[in-house]
């Protein structure tokens, strides 16, 4: 892989080198001198990092009591880029590290584009103008899709950042020669890719089949089946949960309708980029346009809603991107007799890009695509510890963009208290429920990444105080912190949260338990659970619902008590002493997933959903709820485990043959 970069032209260096001194000084000083990590979800991407690195280390994944009434960590997310957050941060402390990580990603950058166009058999100079060509949609378009530096530094998302580079080497090492070293290598690269960012991933997935399965050979076939059974065996620990649990995935199925608006133009200019290679028998940029041209097919014809797949498509949108900005070079290098059809090229690929970007992006993001400097927006936060608070907090400061989840992220962390919404609403069951009743709590903010439910047929806020204390008391949410004055509303203290500005207020607005016995028996619902939850969710009536028929009809008296013994720092074990004459409903305000095992006096015992998704439990005495990992952890870990052995297998092979 370094070979490729010993022998370097002066034209190469000059241009690398411009690359690189323009994002040193226009977007990594800035970055790392003045960026506070506020913006965006840089805020709770540093939020994930420090919970894997103070709850979870060394392991990757366990369940996160902090927001959403609870939901399991890294285990609908990859987990890569906050664990290696968290690894460097015992060097450096977490905020340098999450900057380091992403700092790293981007330097890189170029240079994996350099690699992959030296491997498609461009020419030093060829390849390093179109690392240029290729780096300008990165550099210049302020879009929110992924990849580029306003995604990265602005936005925050750091994971598709980290596996953009390593998509591009993994291509580039695909060029190579299909032998054990290839193999090897390829499935690791892509193991990483998965690991760091599932959109990227099956981009490299759907790439390296489109590439490998072009040589139209037997070996190459056999070659990419081993390849991807390699792969997944590496990333075996968090597939497996990821696929058996997917139904517990709390995200929309966002569909962003693209159609010809976006794609069709890139199709088309990969479509002639790929006949005129073929005409030209040019072997070298065959692979590029297929790759473009198919995945603009996709991205034109698949509605991925309709397949319940939990991706939003217009994250794809920068790979196609990224892979037609190649399509120029064959206007700038190769030497054509007929002029005319160089014309006629480049007027046809000039008119595509124009029509492209007036659909594709609003009059105000063109007119602000320029090259980006990272130019950092933050608040002087002074206080984020609010002391011990009993139930969970919603807080709220009016979400002014890019402030969407700091002082959530940042409060949690200071204080470790319970709070209502936070950024991975996708991996949270109950992040619908939530993201609606915080959205009515504070009457307004910013919603992103899951349906709310209104609580009234018209509208999204109810003014029925019932329904809404309802809700609070369902999600044990007692105390509200915000940054204006509430006439009316029991005020526990003020907080001093930012420097030079009025403080916040705490109020309580709440007194229920985490933990509760029903005095009623709860309802069974067999049927058309979601839509019934969802209306029941709008109703005043408290009564608990229940997904399943239930072996009791027993409620809990008014003598019966209930006392909590313990709860685990990280929310992961409850255990409470139940006094009662016979088996009584104990609700957990917990989410459900099915990792969590009850257990009554000693003997394990049935989990109900109750609620939207909530935890109930029937039992007397000593009852306790526990966290753990379940038979499909264990089948990924071995499978992950069979994978090393079999990547070591082919290490000692390779060694051997090559003796």
């Amino acid at each position: 892989m370094l070979k490729n970069f010993r022998k370097l032209n002066w034209p190469t260096v000059i241009i690398l080198s411009i690359i690189e001194i323009y994002l040193l000084y226009f977007v990594v000083r800035p970055f790392l001198q003045q960026d506070l990590l506020q913006s965006w979800d840089m805020a709770g991407h540093l939020f994930a990092s420090w919970f894997v690195k103070n709850m979870t280390f060394p392991n990757y994944t366990g369940w996160n009591p902090f927001f959403y009434a609870g939901y399991p960590q890294n285990t609908f997310y990859p987990p890569l880029y906050h664990y290696l957050t968290a690894l460097i941060s015992f060097l450096v402390g977490l905020p340098l590290a999450l900057k380091l990580v992403n700092v790293g990603s981007v330097l890189v950058l170029p240079l994996s584009f350099y690699y992959f166009a030296r491997k498609i058999k461009l020419s030093a100079s060829e390849s390093a103008v179109a690392t240029l060509l290729m780096m300008l949609p990165i550099v210049t378009l302020p879009i929110h899709s992924g990849g580029t530096l306003y995604s990265s530094f602005f936005v925050g998302l750091g994971a598709n950042a980290l596996s953009l580079p390593i998509l591009f080497f993994y291509l580039g090492k695909l060029a190579d020669e299909l032998d054990l070293r290839n193999l090897m290598v390829s499935s690791l690269l892509l193991s990483l890719i998965i690991l760091s960012h599932f959109i990227t991933g099956v981009m490299a997935v759907a790439m390296a089949a489109i590439f490998l399965l072009y040589r139209n050979k037997i070996e190459s076939f056999l070659f990419t089946l081993a390849h991807f059974v390699i792969t997944f065996l590496l990333c075996g620990f968090w597939l497996v949960p990821f696929f058996a649990y997917i139904n517990y995935y709390g995200g929309t199925y966002l569909n962003i309708s693209m159609g010809g608006f976006i794609s069709l133009p890139i199709l088309l200019v990969a479509m002639l980029g790929f006949s005129l290679a073929l005409m030209e028998d040019d072997k070298r940029l065959t692979g590029a346009f297929l790759v473009a041209m198919v995945f603009s097919f996709l991205l034109y014809f698949v509605d991925f809603q309709d397949y319940k797949l939990p991706f939003h498509s217009y994250r794809f949108l920068i790979y196609p991107l990224i892979m037609v900005m190649i399509f120029p070079i064959k206007m700038l290098f190769n030497r054509q007799t007929n002029r005319t059809k160089t014309i006629v090229l480049a007027v046809f690929i000039l008119a595509m890009l124009i029509y492209t970007g007036k659909i594709l992006f609003p009059r105000d993001a063109l007119e602000a695509a320029r090259f980006y400097t990272c130019q950092p927006v933050n608040i002087n936060y002074n206080q984020l510890n609010i002391g011990k608070v009993a139930g969970r907090v919603a807080i709220y400061n009016g979400d002014i963009l890019p402030h969407v989840h700091d002082l959530r992220a940042f409060v949690t962390m200071a204080s470790r208290c319970e709070a209502l919404k936070g950024l991975f609403v996708e991996s949270a069951i109950n992040g619908p429920f939530i993201l609606s009743l915080h959205y009515n709590t504070v009457r307004g903010g910013f919603v992103w990444g899951a349906d709310t439910i209104p609580m009234e047929k018209a509208q999204y806020l109810t003014f029925n105080p019932n329904v809404l204390q309802k809700n609070l008391d369902l999600f044990n949410v007692n105390n509200l912190l915000v940054n204006y004055e509430i006439k009316g509303l029991p005020l526990e203290k003020r907080v001093k949260v930012e420097k030079k500005k009025p403080d916040y207020y705490l109020y309580k607005i709440g007194s229920s338990k985490k933990i509760e016995l029903l005095k009623y028996p709860p309802a069974a619902v067999e049927a058309d659970w979601v839509a019934t939850i969802r209306n029941w969710f709008c109703w005043e009536d408290r009564k608990i619902l229940v997904r399943a028929p239930l072996p009791f009809n027993s409620a809990a008296s008014p003598n019966d008590r209930l006392t909590v013994l313990k709860q685990s720092p990280g929310g992961d074990y409850y255990k409470v002493q139940v006094e009662a004459k016979e088996a009584v409903p104990i609700l957990f305000k917990v989410s459900y997933f099915p990792r969590w095992k009850a257990y009554v006096n000693g003997k394990e015992a049935p989990i109900f959903v109750a609620s939207p998704y909530l935890m109930l439990v029937y039992g007397k005495g000593t009852v306790e709820l526990k966290y753990g990992n379940s038979v499909f952890d264990f089948i990924g870990w071995g499978l992950s485990g069979f994978g090393l052995l079999l990547i070591v297998y082919l290490f000692v092979r390779y060694r051997s043959k090559s003796k």
